[in-house]
């Protein structure tokens, strides 16, 4: 069950005293049920389920959805409270009818969303390589290549983005001489932390494999996060970390029990 706290605190985007507080616990009491030094009373639980609409089964046993359905009338109270148009009521029922790892797919793309807002705002990034085949057409030395590039989610190489399974593409024609043999597609880079080597807004050409080795750079999957990175297998410490190039990143840490994959190997930088 204290794996399942935890779960469920993150999942509601809280901190343990912000969760403490809504039960009427002490923060240090929510982290020890957390880490399994104690475990809560039934009146703790019948708090938890009631305060966070949480199914007890769940809770208890890790049987069923970790929510109970909202009834209608409830979601209208939160909509007349918080003044809520009907595309918002919609959002939290959807929300609530989610599987965990959805739950926390979403939520951690919002919070990377908000916390990169200003950083992407103020970006200017520089002018893609692509060429406009018209305007180059009268040069036949310039043999083009038309290529698949990933743009309307693009990889993070800082505060990770959401990549879920409607990303969008374009076909889009380079120079031949600047795409590297064997690559299977392009995709946008947002951030800096992989700078100087590969720079904001900037393509990476990737070539689709399930490993690479230590010490490339490569596309991974991390709880729902895509993230262009350098790989670094700490042997000392018995650990995967993915590392940014840029000294003002720290790395990355990945756990057994994080959701992890390689997508492909970045092939130019």
């Amino acid at each position: 069950m204290n794996d399942r706290i935890k779960v469920l605190r993150k999942a509601l985007n809280m901190t343990q005293d912000e969760f403490s507080k809504k039960i009427g616990m002490a923060r240090n009491s929510v982290g020890k049920y957390e880490i399994g030094i104690n475990k809560p009373t039934n009146s703790v639980i019948v708090s938890i389920c009631r305060e966070f609409n949480v199914n007890e089964d769940w809770l208890r046993y890790g049987k069923g959805e970790m929510f109970r359905d909202i009834p209608t009338e409830e979601i209208d109270k939160l909509a007349e409270r918080y003044g809520l148009p009907d595309t918002a009521k919609k959002i939290v029922k959807t929300f609530v009818e989610l599987e965990e790892k959805e739950m926390n797919a979403i939520l951690n793309f919002v919070e990377k969303l908000k916390s990169a807002d200003d950083e992407m705002s103020a970006t200017t990034y520089p002018a893609p390589i692509e060429i406009n085949v018209l305007e180059n057409n009268f040069n036949k030395d310039i043999e083009i290549e038309d290529m698949q590039v990933y743009e309307e989610y693009p990889v993070s190489a800082g505060v990770g983005y959401y990549l879920g399974d409607d990303v969008g593409y374009e076909i889009k024609p380079f120079p031949k001489d600047e795409i590297p043999k064997n690559t299977d597609y392009g995709i946008r880079v947002k951030g800096d932390s992989m700078e100087p080597e590969i720079a904001n807004g900037s393509i990476v050409w990737v070539r689709e494999q399930i490993a690479i080795d230590d010490g490339q750079i490569g596309i991974f999957i991390l709880e729902g996060e895509a993230l262009c990175k350098k790989l670094f297998i700490n042997k000392k410490m018995k650990r995967v970390e993915l590392v940014s190039l840029n000294p003002n990143y720290k790395n990355i840490t990945v756990s057994e029990e994080d959701d992890f994959k390689t997508v492909g190997l970045v092939l130019n930088y």
